[in-house]
């Protein structure tokens, strides 16, 4: 049986009744949703846009049973699922990408000697802690444009602000952030 526009009703009725083809005509109907949600999140990162993707469709059948189409559609509770795991994903990539920062001190060259290597990683620590204190956005944006390297567009685009408003938070956050070093005596 292939349904080309089934009602909430009908897929929700197919996938209790064929689990395979309810979940491949739901694919098929909602992949493109799902992608566009989790892209925006995960821009450029291929492999997790993909697991993201698929741990989605996969608690969405897990969860299968809560689901009332009464209190929505069944494409606004895979938006729903489908935000909250894109975010959950950004915010593990992130946790990484710290950690990784973290450990980048035992990656140095000791060609400067250790006195050196040791104001270097506490310069490093400082920095990071600095950012965190600035508060979300301005530590994610922060975060995203200088140790991710990414665009202030990519920035705007993944946290839905205008880029222009994200230059303005990068400029005021600098800022703050050099007035906060000082007090460290850093430069």
């Amino acid at each position: 049986m292939r349904m080309k526009n089934p009602t909430d009703q009908e897929l929700l009725d197919l996938l209790q009744k064929d689990a395979s083809a309810g979940m491949k005509l739901l694919i098929d109907i909602y992949s493109g949703l799902i992608y566009y949600i989790v892209e925006k999140r995960l821009i450029d990162r291929q492999q997790d846009i993909e697991e993201c993707v698929s741990d989605i469709f996969m608690e969405f059948y897990e969860k299968l049973g809560a689901l009332d189409l009464n209190k929505g559609s069944i494409k606004s509770y895979l938006a729903i699922i489908a935000s909250r795991r894109a975010l959950d994903r950004f915010r593990s990539i992130s946790t990484r990408k710290e950690d990784e920062l973290d450990n980048f001190d035992q990656l140095v060259d000791n060609a400067n000697g250790p006195e050196q290597d040791l104001l270097l990683s506490e310069r490093r620590k400082t920095l990071l802690s600095e950012v965190k204190k600035l508060g979300e956005p301005d530590s994610t944006i922060l975060y995203r444009r200088f140790f991710l390297t990414q665009s202030v567009s990519e920035i705007a685009g993944s946290i839905n602000m205008k880029s222009n408003s994200v230059s303005k938070r990068i400029s005021r956050a600098l800022d703050t952030l050099r007035a906060q070093l000082e007090e460290y005596g850093y430069e």
